[in-house]
């Protein structure tokens, strides 16, 4: 009986002991899903800004729909992937609002002292090459004869 309790209350202590902070192994960790919806937050307010304001025609769920599934496909994470992770971040509200904190904190700082963010994963040209164009030779001024 007295290992039996002694075992009870060790599987409590470890139990309690466990991090707040951690995510389950199948949810996606607070930074990818912190740039995941710092994406979708920019192309809400493309669409709003650019796209449907200029053709009124369109309708907002779709090209938000079409827009969600690029994002989703350029960070390599499915529909139901994202879906169980909003899922886990809407039910531990502490760590969402981490990550909402962190993008609104992410949104007014000035461009030079953001974090590295999606549209900072375009290849650099190569060290030397200024652009991605070829340098062009400057041909001195013609003079009058």
């Amino acid at each position: 009986m007295r290992t039996a309790l002694l075992f009870f209350f060790t599987l409590l202590i470890i139990t309690g002991c466990k991090s707040k902070d951690s995510v389950p192994g199948d949810v996606l960790p607070p930074a990818k899903m912190q740039a995941l919806l710092w994406d979708m937050m920019r192309a809400d307010q493309f669409l709003t800004e650019y796209v449907l304001n200029k053709d009124t025609a369109k309708k907002k769920d779709e090209e938000s729909i079409k827009l969600y599934e690029q994002i989703l496909g350029f960070h390599q994470i499915t529909k139901e992937e994202f879906q169980k992770s909003f899922d886990y971040y809407q039910f531990h509200p502490g760590q969402l609002k981490v990550i909402l904190d962190s993008i609104s904190k992410r949104k007014f700082e000035p461009p030079a002292m953001r974090l590295a963010d999606s549209s900072d994963h375009v290849p650099s040209a190569p060290a030397g090459h200024p652009d991605s164009l070829p340098a062009r030779k400057r041909l001195p001024p013609k003079v009058a004869e």
